[in-house]
C-alpha cells in the first residue's frame, strides 16, 4: 500500500458515517452555536431526551475548511501547497481565497473579480461550464472544471446563484459535519461590564456606546453526552465521474480534514473547547477505521501528484476591484466631515457638478458593514442628518455586495 491509505476498502460503500464523543476541555459547561432571533437550538426526543445543537453544518464546514489554511501566511498549509485554489488579490495584496469565502468559488469577490486572461470571471465560469441560455447543464464538464479550479468545493458544495450564470449549477455537500449534545440542561450565570472611569452613564455617554458598568447574562450548557458526526457521501464523490486518482484524492482530502479537526484544540468559542472522549467510531462501515494523520499526509500527498496535469493552476489568481458605492450628502453639511484614519483608504467625500452648482458625495469602495457605520457615526456625533447618510451608504452597499460575510447560513 504505497499509497499510506487502501482505498480498496471503499470502494462498494455507500458512505462513511464516522462520529466522536467530545468532552469539555475544563469544567463541565460549554457555549453552543447561537442563530439571530432563535438563541440556542434545543429540541426534545420523542422520549423526552432534551437536545442541543452544539455547532451547525454550517459552521462545521467553515471548521473544517480552517484546518487547511494558514492564516498567517495567507496560504494553505503545507501539506495542500500544491492543491488547486482560486486566491484573490487586490493589486498585489493577497485579499481572500476560495477557501475562506463562505459561498468558494461563487463568492462576491471572485465573481466580481478580473482573471489573469483579462476576462470578468462571470464570463469566465461561463465559457468554462459553458453555461448557455436553453441549454442543459453539461454536468460531467462542470465537475471536471470545478476539480481544476477548486477540490474542496466538490466535498463543501458550491451554488452559483447568479442569474448571470444560466442554469445556476449547484453542488450540494458530499462532506458534513455537526456536533449534538443529549440530555442538556442550562447553566444561567452573568457578568458586568465594568467602567472604572465612569460608574454611572451620563448624558451623551450611553451604555449601547461602552460606557458605565454594564450587567448582562449568560446561558450555558451541561450535558451527559457531546458527539460530533461526520458524514462522507461517497456515492455523491463517485457520482462526478471524475478519474480514480481524482476521486481517491477528495476520498483523502475529507478524511484528512476530519483528522485535522479531531487532532486540533476544537476551540470553537472563548468557553466552548472539547477534547476526544473515548476514540473515533465508525458507523459505517463499521469494518473501517480512520487511519493515523501521516498515513493520510502521505495518501495526499500522492493523490496531489497524480493529478497534478488536472489542476488550472496552483492558485488560480484572480484580480477584486471594488466598486464605488455613492450616496448624496445633505446641503448642510457641517463644515467638516470627519473621516476616521482606519477608513481613509476606503471612504471619502467627493464635490460633484450638479444642475444647481455643486453636490458633494460620500463614496465607500469595498463592501461596508454595520462596524464601519458606527466608526463613521463615531467621528460625526450628534450629526443625526449625517448618520442618515451613512445608513443609506450602508443600504447601497448590501445591494452591491449582498451580506454573505454577515450570515452563518450558507445555501449549499
Amino acid at each position: 500500500m504505497a499509497s499510506g491509505m487502501d482505498f480498496s476498502k471503499l470502494q462498494n460503500a455507500p458512505r462513511l458515517l464516522i462520529e466522536a464523543d467530545l468532552q469539555p476541555i475544563q469544567g463541565t459547561r460549554f457555549q453552543p452555536t447561537g442563530f439571530p432571533d432563535l438563541g440556542a437550538a434545543t429540541y426534545t426526543l420523542h422520549d423526552g431526551t432534551e437536545m442541543l445543537l452544539v455547532e451547525s453544518p454550517q459552521s462545521m464546514a467553515n471548521r473544517l475548511e480552517e484546518v487547511c489554511w494558514d492564516r498567517g501566511a495567507s496560504t494553505p498549509v503545507k501539506e495542500l501547497h500544491e492543491l488547486a485554489y482560486v486566491q484573490v488579490k487586490i493589486g498585489n495584496k493577497f485579499l481572500t481565497s476560495s477557501w475562506l469565502e463562505s459561498h468558494r468559488l461563487a463568492s462576491a469577490f471572485i465573481k466580481d473579480s478580473t482573471h489573469a486572461n483579462g476576462k470578468g470571471m462571470v464570463e469566465f465560469f461561463c465559457e468554462e461550464f459553458s453555461l448557455r441560455k436553453n441549454k442543459p447543464l453539461d454536468w460531467a464538464l462542470i465537475y471536471r472544471k470545478i476539480f481544476s479550479l477548486d477540490p474542496m468545493c466538490l466535498l463543501h458544495g458550491v451554488f452559483f446563484a447568479d442569474k448571470k450564470w444560466p442554469g445556476q449549477p449547484k453542488v450540494p455537500r458530499a462532506l458534513s459535519a455537526f456536533i449534538e449534545a443529549a440530555d442538556v440542561m442550562r447553566a444561567q450565570s452573568g457578568g458586568v461590564k465594568k467602567d472604572d472611569v465612569s460608574h454611572k452613564t451620563e448624558e451623551g455617554q450611553k451604555a449601547a456606546e461602552g460606557y458605565g458598568h454594564v450587567p448582562f447574562p449568560r446561558t450555558e450548557f451541561t450535558a451527559k453526552r457531546i458527539t460530533a458526526y461526520f458524514h462522507i457521501d461517497l456515492r455523491q464523490i463517485r457520482s462526478y465521474g471524475l478519474s480514480p486518482e481524482a476521486t481517491n484524492l477528495l476520498i483523502a482530502l475529507a478524511l484528512f480534514k476530519i483528522r485535522m479537526w479531531l487532532d486540533s484544540d476544537m476551540v470553537l468559542r472563548t468557553n466552548c473547547k472539547f477534547s476526544l472522549e473515548d476514540g473515533i467510531r465508525f458507523k459505517e462501515p463499521k469494518d473501517y477505521q480512520l487511519p493515523e494523520l501521516g498515513a493520510l499526509i502521505e495518501a495526499l500527498k500522492n493523490s496531489i501528484k497524480q493529478c497534478k496535469s488536472l489542476f488550472s493552476s496552483v492558485p488560480t489568481t484572480v484580480t477584486w476591484s471594488p466598486k464605488p458605492v455613492t450616496v448624496e450628502l445633505p446641503p448642510d453639511l457641517p463644515a467638516s466631515l470627519a473621516i476616521p484614519e482606519s477608513l481613509a483608504d476606503h471612504c471619502r467625500v467627493e464635490t460633484k457638478k450638479a444642475k444647481s452648482g455643486e453636490k458633494k458625495v460620500i463614496v465607500f469602495e469595498g463592501p461596508m458593514d454595520n462596524e464601519d457605520l458606527e466608526v463613521l457615526k463615531a467621528a460625526n456625533p450628534d450629526q443625526e442628518t449625517l448618520h442618515k447618510a451613512f445608513g443609506k451608504l450602508l443600504e447601497a452597499s448590501r445591494k452591491v455586495y449582498g451580506e454573505e460575510s454577515d450570515s452563518e447560513e450558507e445555501p449549499t
